[in-house]
């Protein structure tokens, strides 16, 4: 009420019991002005591209906010798939491997704080079975060496 009064205009409803209601506002503006820069500037791609098509998974309930982060993210070249919530997010992320998730941070079901919370749990756990198999891959290798040393070293 204060700010479309603020702007010289008034607020009010209409109410027909059964029938529902009407909410209405007006306020006066001026003619904006030119902005400084071109709006109709396309994308030039060879000034965003980082030179690989990225997989990319949006996470994201808004139907409005999916549709334009797809077409500038396809402008671009890059793959998206989209999850509704967290929920989704969560399950897409175990099956598939994205560069770059895109999270919402409110969503139904499950929002995008709780989705990046278990994602990261999952990465820092697969991340300590990498380690783990790398270092006995590491050390397997280290024996062999050890072994191929000590053959070398009974021949002289």
């Amino acid at each position: 009420k204060r700010l479309s009064e603020m702007m010289d205009g008034e607020i009010g409803l209409e109410s027909k019991l059964g029938k529902g209601s009407t909410f209405w506002f007006t306020v006066k503006i001026k003619k904006g002005k030119v902005p400084p820069y071109e709006l109709d500037k396309t994308v030039n791609k060879e000034q965003t591209s980082i030179g690989k098509q990225l997989s990319i998974l949006l996470a994201e309930d808004n139907l409005v906010n999916q549709q334009v982060a797809i077409f500038v993210l396809k402008q671009l070249g890059h793959k998206i798939e989209v999850a509704e919530n967290g929920k989704l997010a969560l399950e897409k992320f175990k099956n598939n491997k994205y560069d770059v998730i895109l999270m919402d941070v409110q969503m139904p079901e499950m929002d995008g704080l709780e989705a990046t919370s278990c994602i990261r749990k999952i990465e820092k756990e697969n991340n300590k079975k990498y380690e783990k198999k790398n270092k006995k891959e590491y050390n397997k290798n280290n024996k062999k060496e050890e072994n191929n040393l000590e053959k070398k070293n009974e021949k002289k």
